[in-house]
This record gives C-alpha cells, sequence and structure tokens, in this order.
C-alpha cells in the first residue's frame, strides 16, 4: 500500500538525504503517475539534494509521465517534461565520452569499470543537464586522469574539470550528507 502522504514535501523534505533516495526506490515497481504533483515538487524543491531530484525525475522519464517541471541545479535551470527526456546513460554527450574511454581504457578493463561507474553515478547527480560546459574529450580524460589519481598514479591533469567531478563525487555520497 503506497503511503501518498509520505512523499508530501513537507514530509519528505524532513528526511535525511539518504532516506529520501530509500524511498525513491521503493517507487520502481509502482505506478508514480498519482505522487506526480508531489514528485514535481522535490524536484522543484531547491533545499533537497540534486541525487535525490534527480532520483525522483528518472522515476517520471522511466514511466513516461507528462508534467512541466523547473530543474534547477548547477547554477543551471531548465523546463523540462519527463515525457520528452532520455535516461542519464542515454544523454548524447553521456553516450560519447563513454566512448572515448572504453577506446582508450580497453587495455586496461578495472580501470574502465571504476571510470564508467563514477560516471553513471555523477550523470545521474548532474541530471538532466550533462557535464554543461565541458568537451567530451576533456571529461573522458579527465575521468581517466581522476580515477588514476586514486590509484596513486600522479599526471598532468585537468584541475577546473578535476574539481568539477570531486564535487559531483562528493554529491553522490549520499549517507553523508
Amino acid at each position: 500500500m503506497l503511503e501518498e502522504q509520505e512523499y508530501e514535501l513537507s514530509v519528505f523534505s524532513a528526511l535525511t538525504a539518504n532516506e529520501q533516495s530509500i524511498r525513491l526506490h521503493r517507487l520502481m515497481e509502482t505506478n508514480v503517475r498519482q505522487l506526480k504533483t508531489a514528485l514535481k515538487d522535490i524536484i522543484e524543491c531547491p533545499t533537497i539534494h540534486p541525487f535525490v531530484q534527480s532520483l525522483a525525475l528518472i522515476l517520471l522519464v522511466e514511466q513516461e509521465v507528462s508534467i512541466e517541471i523547473t530543474v534547477s541545479k548547477f547554477n543551471g535551470t531548465k523546463i523540462i517534461n519527463p515525457i520528452n527526456l532520455v535516461l542519464p546513460n542515454q544523454l548524447p554527450q553521456y553516450r560519447e565520452v563513454k566512448k572515448i574511454i572504453e577506446n582508450k581504457l580497453e587495455q586496461d578493463p578495472s580501470t574502465l569499470e571504476m571510470v564508467q561507474y563514477l560516471m553513471a553515478k555523477h550523470a545521474i547527480v548532474t541530471y538532466p543537464f550533462e557535464w554543461h560546459q565541458y568537451e567530451a574529450d576533456d571529461i573522458a580524460y579527465s575521468y581517466i586522469d581522476f580515477v588514476q589519481s586514486m590509484l596513486g598514479k600522479v599526471q598532468e591533469m585537468n584541475y577546473e574539470i578535476i574539481d568539477f567531478l570531486q564535487m559531483l563525487e562528493k554529491m553522490t555520497e549520499l549517507h553523508e550528507v
């Protein structure tokens, strides 16, 4: 039985970001149409964690719910309708970056796996935006540098993009929010 009031903004926003994401995950097998207004409120609320906003949006996209939503995060705002969106891993820039990384790391499967994992997490937190102003190859090489630096390999890096990736990484660690 779906407790609709659990998703009302006043109740929902009192939870931790981790509890909010658990609540949204519970809806994955549910028809969310009856909750579309509550989910819209969650997505539009500036105090809700960007990762949680994205999880709510993904539910609406997966179920092709039509509702106009204003999404604001990372200094960007856009008006979207979930019915017109693709999932984060289907976005054009994501696919382009993924292809570059796969070509560059085909000889290094463990690094490739780590890079893909981070990319997928970060694509959720930035959704429906992508990596904004950055070029696909800059993003791809920065992800590779980022992972290699985590593995203790030091090299030249684009620190502007690395800082952005580190910020995204912090934002995906909900349990510490």
